[in-house]
């Protein structure tokens, strides 16, 4: 009996769909990580470059299961706020004007 496959979650890029594939399969479920059709859906755009996204289906009996996997790993991942750290000085003269344009634009 052959399992039907959901969508259960688009990415990005493949390093993202590997990694999300890679927690899934930790977890003991199967998925499929694949190119995106190259369809308006299939693509983001992103400084004026087309980027393939990936799709991970999943079994529709594992879908429930792999969303909270997902999800879990999505509350698990660390948000860094850049305003707290403390990057150093731009060392040129273009790096410095891009700083300061950066703290009066708001």
């Amino acid at each position: 009996m052959s399992k039907k496959m959901v969508e259960l979650i688009t990415v990005a890029n493949e390093s993202i769909a590997k990694f999300m594939g890679s927690l899934l399969e930790q977890e003991g479920l199967t998925c499929a990580v694949l190119p995106s059709a190259h369809g308006a859906t299939g693509v983001f755009v992103h400084s004026r470059h087309f980027v393939a996204t990936y799709v991970i289906s999943v079994p529709s009996s594992e879908y429930a299961m792999a969303r909270a996997v997902i999800e879990q790993a999505q509350e698990d991942s660390i948000d860094i706020d850049w305003d707290q750290i403390d990057v150093g000085e731009p060392e040129d003269e273009t790096a410095r004007e891009i700083a300061e344009k950066d703290t009066t634009d708001g």
